[in-house]
């Protein structure tokens, strides 16, 4: 219930980039990686370099401040 209202608020509120493709309907790894092959062939193309960063997150709801994070939802209006 709490996982569908979250989403369900962010994204009515516009709070996630439109980008986003984690564990939104819609969109999937391969939207992620043909962005990504798109943007290196681009700035080949135009002789630019292209960065990327890339984060691990497994595990990080099981290392967060749970209290701090209710109270930032709470903030923004979750």
């Amino acid at each position: 219930m709490v996982n569908a209202r979250l989403y369900w608020f962010l994204e009515s509120s516009n709070i996630l980039c439109h980008e986003q493709a984690g564990f939104r309907k819609g969109s999937c790894t391969e939207d992620q990686l043909f962005r990504l092959t798109q943007r290196i062939h681009d700035g080949f193309q135009s002789n630019k370099h292209t960065v990327a960063i890339f984060v691990d997150l497994q595990q990080a709801y099981d290392r967060v401040w749970r209290k701090g994070l209710l109270m930032k939802m709470k903030n923004i209006g979750v």
